[in-house]
């Protein structure tokens, strides 16, 4: 189970990235490209902090996890459109769901 919510992450983080270069290949816009590198090296961090098992790594990946997810089903509600607002809603909430599913490798290792 912590296979998938990290694959989760990584498949997430990887989609933001690619969005902001697509965002600003297509259009020239520097913001794209800004926040999804930004927000991508911040899931990556999470992704390493959860994984050595430090203690604000999870909170630091459900909180970024969160507001993505709440930001792009804005623009989706804002726009109509599916690319790339819903596309990445509905990615951000199956990211969400592995990550409320799945158990933190930190909490199994303090109960042995």
């Amino acid at each position: 189970m912590a296979f998938l919510r990290i694959t989760t992450l990584i498949a997430f983080a990887l989609l933001l990235f690619v969005g902001g270069l697509i965002g600003y290949l297509k259009s020239t816009s520097l913001i794209s490209l800004f926040t999804g590198i930004l927000s991508s090296i911040l899931l990556f961090i999470s992704i390493w902090a959860s994984y050595r098992s430090l203690p604000w790594g999870r909170p630091l990946t459900l909180i970024l996890v969160i507001l993505l997810t709440l930001f792009f089903g804005y623009r989706f509600i804002l726009t109509g459109h599916w690319m790339p607002g819903g596309m990445m809603c509905i990615a951000g909430i199956v990211t969400l769901l592995c990550q409320l599913s799945c158990p933190c490798p930190c909490a199994q290792s303090s109960k042995e």
